[in-house]
């Protein structure tokens, strides 16, 4: 058995934990190193914080190590250390350095070892690294260092891997304290005991049953086809999944759950997960057989279940275990399966650099080929006394002879069946050293044509061959397939390919080949020659569009969110250079903007790209968006980071426009238009209730501002000078060091993420004051739940979100974790993450989250999380998703009183809002209803005063609503009816009429409805014809008076007026009201005098007092006489004495004067009379009796 040895920090942190964390880092080395990988500026959460850990760490180890082998003494964790054996040696170098014999260098420290040899596929030659000497001077947490190419980080990296084993030693320190944590946990306020459902709800799953060339097949690796045409392609980086195409090109992922590690044997194959799987081969009963590369096993999905159970390895890195069961047995980064017709499993053992064998009929494993020293040697002898270099594929033909990739020999060689003797039957193995390693030399020339063992074969990663004993290659540096023609011997190229990785031929001589650095799958069809893609949209991670979000593919960096008053949520998928939607009410995903330009993941070190402006967003060229936030009328403000701009998606046109940044970075243009001004990769982006944009100006170090009323710009917060320092005094003369994201709460207050100080900094909106709210500044550690919330440590902060009620939610990314600090006692605590399981389903707290970088909260109480992976993790890289817990965030309540009333026309109600769960707690009234719009439904103020309209026709149901300024989706409302306003009427009566001279008369005016039993209310305006009397008020039962006593004998026209009230229009009624003179006879009616003779009728006028009022003015007319008997007759000339039969006034009849008529009774008959007389403007006619006998 052998072991390689462990370092003293190895030792102290040994455990699959430290191992899973190490083999990422060594794989992002070999995916940087070819362009693949992202710059890695998450590895380094501060300056001065890692390197004062370093340092004590450094102490630590040395003494803790003291006990150990002197080897690991001799080699302390230092810079000098780490630039001799990490940057100067090994196959992944490529600074030019003198010449080291093999076995020096990188292997001079065993921690380093697995690093110099890990997975021959992840390595590529690549120009234009940075020369030693610069590498120097940019240490990785350098901001010199400016993470803004790929192919600078290479060396930052490989440092990076040294100071990953530093920080995972800090962990076992942690667990000193994990007693105290559960007593702490014990003590957690009820709020925080509250556990909240956590479920993915885009992303981290995997394709179904989606055509094959829709789908982004991540760094495609071995391919094998079988016997009914299935297509098996295993998906390495970033994929970590095996999926099958079917004939008809329909794909379905067979194994693999989306996320990256090791579990489910014994279970479903879909819902376990892989690490990099290699290789994948099909025996003859379907069974399906991967090389689960940094699991280090061989993993077979049984076709009869289709569960999936270890084969070969113990999960264990190293060598040991031949001659036993192969599940004891130890591998290293296998990459390379093949199964032959009898059921032997053959193992490309590339970090052991053999071949090994799992005997069908025994179980038991054995090296076939390989003596594990790294080197060339052996050709011509056993094969088991070899010496091979990384080998990385393996086929075996129907004879049983072995061909094996040994890659860094860039040599393809076989193992005789009949002999067991191994030669070389491809390839030269010439090549050249850089800093001690071989690599190609692409000065050698291809040797096509000729004998294939003098051909130039270069890095050669997977090798089969087909029915007619011809070999291909997928020689992977040179980006080419080649054939070793059986017939001759000869070699040939047939096909070119980016990077193959995998190479498969069919019996029909197709040759299928992993175009790994392309992302797809292509097939070379021999019947004409053609080539054509069979799988892979040829992104590495962009998939799933149209389709369920759940099922979609982000690339390997996922950035900011934001969700929309729909519950739409919005992504900022950042490698993909896109901004996608997920439909709050289907489930499904779309990109919304961005075409994907330039969106491989890293591959070729390709980037996004600027272009768009004015038209559609989705047709726009994008560059690596962090940010994203929709406001409440659906424009999308985008921080489109690489491209140095902000820019805006239309929502009534979908078109994109810049509105901040001219596209060059760096800072100006403080004080003028934000277009024309200059911004450094801004990360974050939102808007305040005012329609102001607040930017984090990443590259600048500030916070900036576009004013809503102007576009012009202007500084907030930064001084423009790195640091943390400048609490307590203006914003802008404080020192900020990489602020990432921003939210503004209710009341304008700036929250800035910042997670380089690892700290929450807020700007108070009405002082500019800055403060810190979350974090003391430690960087890379985790404390504090449970009390103030700037006591406690956060592990580089990214993402930062605030909800309505101002508490404030922080993704803290290196922690794993989201953590929220109330808003009433600035108390902080975990509420997502920190669980030992992927959680979907389960409590937040219980669940692993995978290096969050994004919150935003919703209006319905959901906090989204966006995790970026990959950088730390638990989950590792397959985790980019995006999660909802629900209930987490403050849910703005609203209530409206009274909830019902009636207002009659033109009447007022006042109404008053109740906001609950905000800081802002200010409302917008409006009114809407049945029958009314605009202002016919009324009037409403500022202050929910409200005015119903003066006059309806019919009847009005109004909803008074009161919408809350802190989220426009919550809202209340009122109902008012406002009945309608009907006719009325008047009528007039008086208490006497006629009515004598000087009698007080009282009117009285009733205003009747037209229908129904409502009394009209108001007054009524009393009028003798144009002259006004008075005005008087309706009482209770509609009904007002006037009391008159002044009016002068006549026919008075009386007039009463009604105005109207809300209910009832105006009216009028009519009354004559005539005012007599009273008659006081001055003679004895009841005397008689005989027929012929004159009756002297004498009398006076009076008024309603008896008092004389007599007038020479005032003529008496005599009219006519009249008698019971049914006499009626005109009067007799009273002579000379009475003219025209007129009342003669004697002035000197009694003491008032008075009327007499003497009248002649000529020709009546004896009986009793009526004279019937007027008196001036009387209305009434005046009698005066007499008798004849």
């Amino acid at each position: 058995m052998f072991h390689r040895p462990v370092s003293p920090l190895r030792r102290r942190v040994r455990g699959k934990g430290f191992d899973h964390e190490l083999k990422k880092i060594h794989r992002q080395i070999g995916l940087l190193r070819i362009g693949v990988a992202p710059c890695p500026r998450n590895l380094f959460p501060t300056r001065s914080g890692r390197a004062d850990l370093v340092r004590r760490l450094q102490s630590d180890g040395n003494h803790g190590s003291r006990n150990a082998d002197a080897r690991h003494d001799a080699h302390p964790i230092d810079e000098r250390w780490r630039r001799q054996n990490f940057r100067q040696s090994g196959p992944l170098a490529r600074s030019p350095a003198p010449r080291k014999e093999r076995g020096q260098g990188c292997r001079s420290h065993p921690r380093t070892a697995r690093q110099c040899r890990i997975h021959p596929r992840l390595h590529h030659s690549e120009t234009g690294l940075r020369t030693l000497e610069q590498r120097r001077t940019a240490p990785p947490w350098s901001e010199n260092a400016g993470f803004r190419s790929c192919g600078n980080h290479y060396d930052d990296l490989v440092d990076a891997a040294s100071w990953i084993e530093v920080n995972l030693m800090r962990r076992t320190y942690l667990s000193a304290f994990s007693c105290i944590g559960i007593l702490f946990f014990l003590a957690q306020t009820a709020r925080a005991q509250q556990q909240h459902t956590i479920t993915t709800v885009a992303g981290g799953g995997v394709p179904n049953n989606v055509p094959a060339l829709q789908v982004g097949v991540s760094h495609p690796t071995g391919v094998f086809k079988d016997s009914v045409g299935n297509l098996f392609v295993s998906s390495g980086h970033l994929g970590s999944a095996v999926y099958k195409i079917d004939p008809s090109g329909q794909l379905t992922t067979i194994a693999g759950n989306g996320a990256e590690g090791f579990s489910g044997d014994g279970g479903p194959a879909t819902s376990a997960a892989l690490q990099d799987p290699g290789g994948v081969s099909v025996d003859r009963f379907g069974n399906i057989f991967i090389a689960d590369t940094l699991n280090d096993r061989i993993r077979e999905i049984v076709a009869a279940t289709g569960n999936i159970r270890t084969v070969a390895g113990n999960g264990t890195y190293g060598f040991s275990g031949d001659g036993g069961p192969a599940t004891d047995a130890e591998l290293d980064t296998p990459n390379g399966v093949f199964v032959d017709t009898s059921g032997n499993i053959f193992i490309a053992d590339t970090g052991n650099s053999r071949i090994r064998e799992v005997v069908a009929a025994t179980g038991i494993i054995q090296t076939v080929a390989g003596n594990g020293t790294f080197g060339f040697s052996g050709d011509g002898g056993l094969a088991t006394g070899a010496a091979l270099y990384d080998p990385d594929g393996v086929y075996v033909d129907g004879s049983g002879n072995i061909f094996i990739a040994d890659f860094w020999n860039n040599r393809v060689r076989e193992v005789v069946a009949t002999t067991g003797i191994i030669q070389t039957i491809a390839g030269s193995g010439s090549h050249g050293f850089v800093e001690g390693a071989p690599v190609c030399d692409g000065y050698l020339g291809s040797g096509d044509g000729g004998p294939a063992t003098d051909a130039h074969v270069c890095e050669p990663s997977s090798v089969f061959g087909d029915s007619s004993g011809n070999v291909f290659i997928a020689e992977s540096s040179y980006s080419r397939i080649r054939e070793v023609v059986a017939a001759t011997g000869n070699i040939q190229t047939v096909a070119p390919a980016a990077v193959p990785y995998g190479v498969f031929v069919d019996n029909s001589g197709n040759i299928v080949i992993a175009a790994t650095y392309s992302n797809q799958v292509f097939e070379l069809l021999a019947a004409t020659g053609a080539t054509q893609a069979v799988a892979g949209n040829g992104t590495c991670c962009f998939g799933g569009d149209g389709g369920p979000a759940i099922g979609a593919q982000f690339n390997l960096r996922l950035g900011g969110l934001s969700a929309d008053r729909s519950g739409n949520i919005l992504i900022a998928d950042s490698s993909n250079n896109r901004i996608r939607k997920v439909d709050a009410a289907t489930g499904t995903i779309q990109t919304v903007a961005g075409s994907g330009f330039g969106s491989c993941g890293g591959c070729f070190g390709l980037t996004g790209g600027f272009s768009g402006d004015s038209g559609p967003a989705t047709s726009a060229e994008l560059n690596a968006p962090k940010g994203v936030f929709i406001e409440s009328s659906g424009n999308i403000f985008i921080a489109d980071s690489g491209n140095a701009r902000i820019r805006e998606v239309v929502a009534a046109t979908g078109n994109i426009q810049t509105i901040a940044g001219s596209g060059m970075p760096g800072f100006s243009g403080d004080g003028g238009p934000a277009a024309n001004a200059q911004l450094d990769e801004p990360s974050g982006v939102s808007l305040d209730t005012s329609g102001n944009i607040i930017i984090a100006d990443d590259g600048e170090a500030r916070i900036r501002e576009v004013f809503a009323t102007t576009g012009n710009i202007q500084t907030i917060a930064g001084n423009g000078t790195r640091g943390a320092g400048g609490d307590g005094g203006p914003a802008t003369s404080a020192a900020l060091d990489s602020p990432a994201g921003v939210s503004v709460d209710g009341s304008g207050n700036i929250l800035i993420a910042d997670p380089a100080v690892s700290r929450i900094r807020e700007v108070v909106a009405g002082t500019g004051i800055i403060q810190t709210v979350a974090g003391k500044g430690v960087s890379g550690g985790f404390s504090g739940d449970g009390g103030p919330a700037t006591n406690a440590e956060l592990g580089g902060s990214y993402g930062v979100f605030v909800d309505s009620a101002g508490n404030i939610f922080i993704a803290d990314s290196f922690n794993n974790r989201v953590r929220e600090v109330d808003a009433a006692t600035g108390i902080i605590q975990t509420v997502a993450g920190g669980g030992d399981s992927l959680g979907d389903g389960g409590p937040a707290r219980s669940a692993q989250l995978d290096f969050p970088v994004g919150v935003f909260g919703d209006r319905l109480g959901n906090l989204f999380i966006a995790e970026r992976a990959g950088a730390g993790g638990d989950l590792a890289e397959g985790s980019r998703r995006v999660r909802r817990v629900t209930g987490l965030v403050a849910v703005v309540r609203i209530g409206v009183a009274p909830g019902t009333s009636t207002v009659t026309p033109g009447a007022t109600q006042q109404f008053t809002a109740t906001v609950t769960n905000a800081i802002n707690t200010s409302v917008t009234w409006s009114l809407s209803g049945t029958g009314c719009s605009g202002s016919g439904c009324g009037t409403i103020s500022l202050q929910g005063l409200y005015t119903a309209p003066a006059a309806t026709g019919s009847p009005l149901t109004v909803m008074v609503t009161a919408t809350s300024v802190a989220d426009d989706t919550k809202s209340a409302t009122a109902t008012v009816t406002v009945p309608a306003k009907q006719a009325s009427s008047v009528a007039v009566s008086s208490s006497a009429n006629p009515s004598v001279l000087g009698q007080a008369v009282t009117l009285t005016a009733t205003v009747h409805p037209s229908s129904g039993s409502s009394i009209p209310t108001g007054t009524v305006i009393f009028q003798d014809g144009t002259t006004t009397l008075g005005t008087a008020s309706l009482d209770s039962s509609g009904s007002a008076t006037l009391t008159a006593s002044s009016l002068a004998v006549a026919g008075h026209p009386i007039t009463v007026t009604y105005s109207g009230d809300n209910g009832f229009f105006g009216s009028n009624g009519n009354l004559t009201e005539d005012v007599s003179y009273g008659i006081h006879p001055l003679y004895s009616p009841t005397r008689a005098v005989p027929s012929g003779a004159a009756f002297p009728i004498k009398l006076y006028l009076c008024d309603a007092g008896g008092n004389d009022v007599s007038s020479a003015a005032v003529a008496l007319h005599a009219a006519q006489i009249t008698s019971a008997s049914g006499y009626s007759g005109g009067m007799t000339s009273p002579g000379s004495s009475n003219p025209g039969g007129n009342f003669r006034f004697n002035a000197t009849l009694g003491p008032a004067g008075g009327y007499i008529l003497n009248l002649n009774t000529a020709g009546l008959a004896p009986g009793t009379y009526t004279l019937q007389f007027t008196a001036g403007n009387d209305p009434v006619p005046h009698a005066a009796n007499f008798a004849v006998r």
